[in-house]
């Protein structure tokens, strides 16, 4: 979804709008922001400094030039979770919905309950099936990495190894790469020997940051970058998402991912050890 979607709920005006949209574009003085938003410079610094009051964007004075950006990926999903919560009325914590029959969703919001959420969820368990439906962007995008550290990402995959839970695996074709790639072997080495099986399928399946989490009695939905965790017991939810995930797993591709690990773990040691032979070879020069 383009920018200009996300900015709506922040109520901006146009020429705010405007602004923000050059600062995406890589505009950061205010001569090259009136330019590409069409407004005045006069306009561009009042609107940036109350757009710095609000937390969107900041700014940099480097040789005596200020330069202006929009703040981090982390801070703006901060600054909108905020907006969120005071325009919804909720606040972080654990909020249980009952049904008519005996269904049970709870609602896990802010980072406090979400982690405390995904480690009780493993935690205790001890040679149980767990499904996970893993999003193409779940580590990339910063959903995770907003919320936790690599160590505490490791720490998840070493309880699962750690208590025999039975690890089944579906998620977009490039996944394991990708994850590598942004991870490192620090990653791949606590991941490797977690997932009992798993099936890839084509990315157009997975085009958001979404990921469930299913045991035998409960199931989690999980949308990281929303700091959102919604929690289902006994439902026919569960049961319908469960029947949308067995149907995908039937028609994915099978990948042996503890395999695919360590092919890309000795690849790029090969590349570190080509790279220290070249470096002495010159040194010798």
């Amino acid at each position: 979804m383009e920018l200009r979607e996300h900015l709506k709920i922040l109520d901006l005006s146009v020429k705010e709008e405007r602004v923000l949209l050059a600062l995406q574009a890589r505009s950061n003085t205010v001569q090259d922001i009136a330019t590409h938003a069409k407004v005045t410079r006069p306009s561009v610094y009042d609107i940036l400094k109350k757009l710095k009051k609000r937390g969107l964007v900041t700014s940099t004075i480097l040789h005596g030039k200020k330069s202006w950006h929009m703040v981090p990926e982390n801070e703006l999903i901060d600054t909108l979770y905020s907006l969120k919560k005071k325009l919804l009325g909720f606040v972080d914590g654990k909020e249980e919905l009952t049904s008519a029959t005996d269904g049970v969703v709870t609602v896990h919001r802010g980072e406090v309950a979400i982690k405390k959420v995904i480690f009780e969820m493993i935690r205790h368990r001890k040679h149980e099936r767990f499904l996970c439906y893993t999003a193409f962007s779940d580590i990339l995008d910063k959903g995770w990495l907003a919320i936790f550290s690599e160590d505490e990402i490791g720490e998840f995959n070493r309880i699962v190894k750690k208590n025999g839970i039975i690890s089944e695996l579906i998620a977009p074709f490039g996944w394991i790469e990708d994850h590598y790639k942004a991870m490192g072997d620090t990653w791949a080495k606590d991941y490797e020997g977690r997932a009992s099986s798993a099936v890839c399928l084509d990315k157009k399946y997975f085009e958001h940051s979404g990921q469930i989490f299913a045991f035998k009695d409960v199931m989690y939905l999980l949308a990281l970058k929303d700091k959102m965790i919604i929690e289902i017991r006994h439902s026919d939810i569960q049961k319908m998402i469960l029947a949308m995930c067995t149907f995908m797993k039937e028609r994915g591709e099978a990948v042996d991912v503890n395999k695919r690990l360590r092919e890309l773990m000795e690849k790029d040691h090969e590349k570190e050890a080509e790279g220290a032979e070249e470096g002495d070879i010159k040194t010798d020069d």
